[in-house]
């Protein structure tokens, strides 16, 4: 996170945006571009959902992916560094499970 907001800050000093600028033309935005925001965790889980459901990965994988899902907001909006480090994570080990157990052989 420390890494977004040092590029944000360093792309409004390249191009002379100061800082309270910045979000007064974030906010002026169509509604269609804060859409993308709840949609990564409500996706994620629904796909847990259903590979758990449709039993087409082990437990655990449904499951990391769930909690991972669950608590992407909770890190990102209360801003607690611990639980962001779970979730970032806790998000690609399943993730890459998949990639590998699933993947076509070339």
């Amino acid at each position: 996170m420390g890494m977004v907001l040092a590029a944000s800050g360093a792309m409004n000093a390249m191009y002379g945006v100061k800082p309270g600028a910045a979000w007064a033309i974030i906010c002026r935005l169509p509604m269609i571009f804060w859409i993308g925001r709840p949609a990564l965790p409500v996706t994620q889980l629904l796909l847990a959902v259903y590979l758990l459901v449709s039993r087409r990965v082990p437990l655990w994988t449904g499951v990391l992916l769930a909690a991972g899902a669950v608590l992407f907001p909770i890190a990102r909006i209360g801003r607690i560094e611990l639980v962001s480090i779970a979730v970032d994570l806790l998000t690609p080990v399943p993730s890459v499970y998949c990639l590998f157990r699933h993947s076509v052989e070339w």
